[in-house]
Parts: structure tokens; C-alpha cells; sequence
């Protein structure tokens, strides 16, 4: 009998460890990758397709490991961590969650994974049970597609884009193939008959931002051109994904020039000549063969258009539209050029204010009067902030901001002037931030309520609304914004609304439904600029006796909104050497009293020549130079860097009385330690001196 019971034993010892192993067996088999931790999410098993992508030799080396000891990125760790405590604290299963891997052999792929709680007999959570399956190929397909979707999208807003300039569409086209196939900058050129020459026509926003070459050729013979040309060469597409590497007929790039690292060029063929050609740089992984096939159906698309824009139908319009677009182009120049001057008169008027204000009581009368004129420089200040918006020259620092919190200060404020007048805020509470320049921002807000108001005079109700609108809801509408989503603002007045001819000028320079001597008429017109300089868009919707709406249309951000910036209120003297280089002998006085006011001995230079010329002879004991950006000869630019190859460490303020983007921008990325726009008060020189010395951080 003992003997029977044993060998009953035996046999069903066998029994259990053959059924293990048949369970293990179609469990390594299972298309799927499984595996189970425990509660703390400390692994106790998995099946061989898991092991493989987790890095470990044997499904049973994965035992006692968590998620931090396998090739998983961080973030992505952190969110399969999140899934398995919700899934046991919650004692609820989760299916179909699709995720990021960054498997073991370096391979990024899609999977879609489920996960159950697991129990014990009391029907207690003990832990968990995964799978997921690699989805990888399902959605590239599905991005494929979406690329497809977009590509069409666009195509369809090039065929209604009739009444477009050529600069226009093409500048539109190439926007939409610098998304399409996820590059960073980009440029559009037709070529000539014989195929010799290349004519840039367009440049991508972002490239004409990064370019330091101040002036850049327009026209390129075919066979002088490096990599350039390539594709008109060998009349095909042409793709570099190693722009560093060695490259036949590569000829390099200016100083100045964008840096490459990937390119794409695509040819566009009609009856068999070149056309145009298109090319995108700098995707963050490698150009293929579908990128070139997705932009070469873009590119024909548009090049249907062009060729009807070209034709003897359109020619007469699209002349006249072109010397528009210069006329206003010159327009903005001089706007830009006279706002400069004038920041530059009341920078000599604010540094005598600062002056004075530092020799009177301010309990003598006069002291009230020196801060009337202060506010008066304000206003021009804000005047020729105006003016740098319509010139497309003010964006001075773009940064994530709250949208709602600028409405609500710029109402309340406008408001205690405007009694007559009762604003209605709207305002989604979790609205999207958006990348602006703050102060321009604020000056659209308040030339938008000016508006409102002037269209009330006998009062009435201001509605201030904000929400959110996902890109999937712009379909419908014919704005040239990015894929992506809008925070959108609408300002509705119940005033007395517009004509029609008055609706088709409302955004013209210079156009204005006011007296003579009341209005510059740069109110509309600068927030069109504006708007169009941060990639929105505005449009407006009215009728004659009835309420007027804006709808202003702003890229969403995914950036997190800064905290403001400390001012500086307090005076903060300080002691050394500044060199002050200047053109303007006004400016020169003015600054060079300021910085004696504030404790510093001053060298001046006249001009970039002999701002290097004394650096030279005095480098040991200047401290800091503060350096005009705009000069004639040797410019700020090339100034700094000349200071700069003569000390590395050397320290360098700048100021003009244009904005922070532009030059002043290209020179901060070179290092230099900061920017200060004139016209400036004396506590804001002296806290950027001390922040630059390293003396006080304010």
C-alpha cells in the first residue's frame, strides 16, 4: 500500500511539472508579451517576448527587477508605474492603453496594453497581470494617413487661395511642407527656363530668424550652387540625413548660416522641366522616401496655382497686388525707423527726467511736473510701440503667458476711465497659454477696447470671451494656422456696428473712421501686425446699427506660463569703469550722466571702429560696456564680436531703441549678458549694470 501511494505521488508530481511546462509553452508562444508583478510592482514573471524587449537573457531573469532596471525611458516608467496603481487601488481593469516603449535593442515602438488586478483566494489584490502587443505598424499607417489627411487639407486651401499674391501661396506652401515632414526651416525657389538658375522666392519664418546673413543672394546659378542644386542636377529627389558627413559637391555655408543637419530637396516637374524647387532641413529623425513623395504632391498642387497666377488672366491683379505688398512693405520700414528715432529723442528727454529727479524734493512743486512729462514719454513710448507693431518690429520677448490674467488687468483698468461702459468677462478657466510678447499683447487688448468704445459713445456693453478650440474645429474656416490647438479671444461691442466698405478697410494702414487730428489711424492696422506676428489671425464680423465681434486666433502653447519678472524699483548704485558707445552725441551725454549718477566712471566711443580701438588700450580697467546696436560703419553686432575675440570674459550690455527681436536677439545667443530698451529709466540701468557685475541680483 505505501508502495501504491508513492508512485500515486510520483505520477502526479509529473503530472503537475508536465502541465507547467505546457502552461510555459503557450504562454513564450502567445503573439502578445505577458507579464506579472507583485502589489509593489516588482516583477515575479513574464513570457520570452517580454524578456527579449525587456533585455534579459531568460524569462526568469526578470524576477525581482522593477521597471526602473529595464531599458524604459523615465517618463515612460513613471506613467506604466501610474496605470499599476490605479489598476490594483481601484481593483479595475485597464485595456487598450497605447504607449511609448524604448525597447532593449533601441527599437521605439507603439504597444497597446491591458492590465487586470490579480487575486488571491480571499479575493484579495495581490498584484497584477499585463500584456500588450507591438501596434508599431498600425500607427505609422494611421500617421500616413493623417499626413495624407493634412496634405489634402492644404491642397484644398491652395485651391482656395485664388485671390492670393504668388509671394502668398508659396509662402503658405512652404510653411505647410516644413509641418507635413516635421523639418525646422525650409526654402521655396522657382527656376528659370534653361534650368541655370535658381530665384529663392520664399523663406521659412524660421530660418529668416535664425539667418544672420544680412544680406542674402536671391538668385543662384545652377552650377556654381553645393548641395543646393543637387536636385535640379539629377532631377530627383535628394536627401542627406548626415549633412556633416562627407558629401560630393557639398561647398559648405556663409557665417551666419543656418546650421544643417538633415536635408530634403524636392524638384517640381511641368512637361518635364524643373519648375521649382523645395528644400527642408533639420528633422529631428531621418528623411525617407515618403517625405519627398508627400511634399512633391504638395508642391504640385501648388504649383497649379502659381501657373494660374503666372497666365495672362491673372497677370494685371497680381501686378498690382505685388506693388501693394511693397508699398506697405516700405511703409513699415519707415514706420519702423521713425519709431526708432523717436524712442531715441525720448531717451534723451527720460535720462534729464532721471537727472533731475535725483536733485528735487519731491515736495517741491515742480517735482509733480517732472512726472507729468515722465508720463508723457510713456505715451510715446507706447506710440512708438504702435508704430513697431504695424512695422512688425516690436515681438521684443515672446514667452508663455496666461491670456485671462492680462484681460482682466487691461479691463479693470480701462474701465476706471470708461464709466459708461459695462465689460462682461467670459473667460474659459483652464484656457491654454499662449507664446507672446506681453506687451504687445497688451497693446492690441487695449486699442481693441479703444475701439469698442469709440463705436459706444453713449455707452453700452463690452463681452470679453476666451476658450479653447481643438484644430479638428478649424477645419471649416479658412486661416492659415498651424495644426494644433487655438486659444481664441472674442471682443463683442453693441455699438453701431460697420458697413461693409468700412469692414474691407477696417484692418488698412493709416484708415480710420475719425476726425481729422483724433486718430493716427494705426490702431487696427497694428493689431493686425501684431497678430500676425505671433501666427494668429483676426478676423471680424458686423453689420451696419448692429454689435460688432473680433475673433482673434492665437497658437495654443504647451509651455507652462512664467512668473513676472522682478522690476527694478530701487536705485542700486554701483562703482567701475563702463565703456559707452554710442552714435548720437544726445544719447551719449544723457547716458554718460546717468552712469555718473549711479556711481561709474565713463570712457565714450563714438562708433564701433573706436569702441574696439579703446577696449584695446583700456581692457583692464573696463568693467562692462554698454553697446548701441544700431550704427553706421562697424554695426553693434560686429562690434561685439570683435570686443569679444579680444576678451572672452568681457561683459556687454545692450541697448536700442528698436525691439529685443532681430539683431538684438542674434547677438544674445552669441553670449552677450543682456538687452535693454530705450528709452530706459536710471533704476532700470543701474539693475541691469549690477546684474551684469554680478553684484546684486534684483
Amino acid at each position: 500500500m505505501k508502495e501504491e501511494k508513492n508512485t500515486s505521488k510520483h505520477k502526479e508530481s509529473g503530472e503537475s511539472q508536465s502541465s507547467n511546462q505546457m502552461l510555459k509553452l503557450i504562454i513564450d508562444n502567445l503573439p502578445q508579451a505577458i507579464f506579472w508583478k507583485d502589489k509593489n510592482s516588482v516583477y515575479l514573471g513574464c513570457n520570452k517576448k517580454f524578456a527579449i524587449h525587456a533585455g534579459v537573457e531568460s524569462p526568469e531573469d526578470i524576477v525581482g527587477k522593477n521597471d526602473y532596471d529595464l531599458p524604459w525611458k523615465k517618463e515612460e516608467t513613471e506613467l506604466y508605474l501610474d496605470a499599476d496603481r490605479r489598476v490594483m487601488e481601484t481593483d479595475t481593469p485597464e485595456y487598450h492603453i497605447e504607449e511609448d516603449m524604448f525597447q532593449a535593442d533601441g527599437k521605439q515602438a507603439w504597444v497597446e496594453t491591458n492590465k487586470i488586478p490579480l487575486h488571491n483566494t480571499r479575493g484579495e489584490v495581490i498584484g497584477i497581470l499585463g500584456s500588450y502587443e507591438d501596434i508599431t505598424e498600425r500607427k505609422l499607417s494611421e500617421e500616413a494617413i493623417s499626413l495624407n489627411e493634412f496634405r489634402l487639407e492644404a491642397l484644398l486651401d491652395l485651391n482656395q487661395m485664388t485671390e492670393a499674391s504668388i509671394r502668398e501661396i508659396t509662402d503658405f506652401t512652404l510653411e505647410e511642407a516644413i509641418w507635413l515632414s516635421n523639418s525646422k526651416i525650409g526654402y521655396l525657389a522657382f527656376v528659370d527656363e534653361d534650368e541655370t538658375l535658381i530665384t529663392i522666392h520664399s523663406w521659412s519664418k524660421r530660418a529668416l530668424e535664425e539667418c544672420a546673413i544680412i544680406n542674402k543672394p536671391l538668385v543662384y546659378p545652377v552650377n556654381n550652387l553645393g548641395v543646393l542644386g543637387e536636385s535640379v542636377r539629377q532631377r530627383k529627389p535628394v536627401i542627406i540625413n548626415d549633412y556633416a558627413s562627407h558629401i560630393p559637391n557639398k561647398k559648405g555655408y556663409p557665417n551666419g548660416h543656418v546650421e544643417i543637419i538633415r536635408y530634403l530637396s524636392v524638384p517640381v516637374f511641368d512637361d518635364g522641366r524643373i519648375v521649382a524647387v523645395a528644400g527642408v532641413g533639420n528633422k529631428e529623425d531621418n528623411y525617407s522616401e515618403k517625405d519627398a513623395q508627400q511634399l512633391a504632391l504638395l508642391l504640385e498642387g501648388m504649383w497649379r496655382i502659381v501657373k494660374y497666377k503666372r497666365g495672362e488672366t491673372g497677370k494685371k491683379e497680381l501686378e498690382e497686388r505685388y506693388y501693394q505688398a511693397e508699398k506697405m512693405k516700405a511703409v513699415g520700414t519707415l514706420a519702423g525707423g521713425i519709431a526708432r528715432d523717436f524712442n531715441n529723442l525720448l531717451m534723451a528727454i527720460q535720462g534729464h527726467i532721471s537727472m533731475m529727479e535725483m536733485d528735487i524734493d519731491p515736495s517741491r512743486p515742480y517735482y509733480e511736473r517732472l512726472k507729468s512729462i515722465e508720463k508723457q514719454v510713456q505715451k510715446g513710448v507706447d506710440f512708438t510701440s504702435r508704430l513697431f507693431g504695424y512695422a512688425r518690429k516690436g515681438i521684443y520677448e515672446v514667452k508663455p503667458i496666461d491670456l485671462n490674467k492680462l484681460i482682466k488687468e487691461t479691463s479693470d483698468s480701462f474701465i476706471k476711465s470708461k464709466k459708461e461702459i459695462v465689460i462682461y468677462h467670459k473667460l474659459e478657466e483652464n484656457l491654454l497659454p499662449i507664446e507672446a510678447d506681453i506687451g504687445q499683447i497688451e497693446q492690441v487688448l487695449m486699442n481693441m477696447y479703444e475701439n469698442a468704445a469709440d463705436a459706444m459713445p453713449d455707452g453700452g456693453d463690452l463681452i470679453l470671451k476666451t476658450f479653447n478650440m481643438a484644430h479638428q474645429d478649424m477645419k471649416d474656416r479658412l486661416y492659415n494656422l498651424k495644426p494644433g490647438n487655438c486659444v481664441v479671444l472674442t471682443i463683442t461691442d453693441t455699438g453701431k456696428g460697420m458697413d461693409k466698405e468700412t469692414m474691407e478697410r477696417i484692418f488698412d494702414p493709416f484708415f480710420t473712421t475719425k476726425k481729422i487730428g483724433r486718430e493716427t489711424g494705426l490702431g487696427l492696422a497694428s493689431v493686425y501686425s501684431i497678430i500676425t506676428a505671433h501666427g494668429g489671425h483676426i478676423d471680424v464680423e458686423s453689420k451696419e446699427d448692429r454689435k460688432t465681434t473680433f475673433s482673434i486666433y492665437f497658437p495654443a502653447s504647451i509651455k507652462s506660463v512664467e512668473k513676472d519678472e522682478r522690476r527694478f524699483e530701487q536705485l542700486i548704485k554701483g562703482s567701475g569703469t563702463v565703456l559707452l558707445v554710442d552714435d548720437e552725441e544726445v544719447i551719449l551725454e544723457v547716458n554718460k550722466d546717468l552712469l555718473e549718477a549711479i556711481g561709474y566712471q565713463v570712457i565714450i566711443a563714438r562708433s564701433g571702429e573706436e569702441a574696439i580701438e579703446v577696449y584695446k588700450k583700456n581692457r583692464d580697467d573696463i568693467d562692462m560696456v554698454l553697446l548701441d546696436i544700431s550704427m553706421p560703419g562697424i554695426g553693434g553686432g560686429e562690434a561685439y564680436d570683435r570686443l569679444k575675440e579680444i576678451n572672452s570674459d568681457i561683459k556687454v550690455l545692450l541697448s536700442t531703441g528698436f525691439g529685443i527681436d532681430g539683431e538684438a536677439n542674434r547677438i544674445l545667443d552669441r553670449g552677450c549678458n543682456g538687452f535693454i530698451q530705450k528709452p530706459f529709466k536710471m533704476n532700470e540701468l543701474a539693475g541691469k549694470i549690477n546684474e551684469i557685475l554680478g553684484r546684486t541680483k534684483v
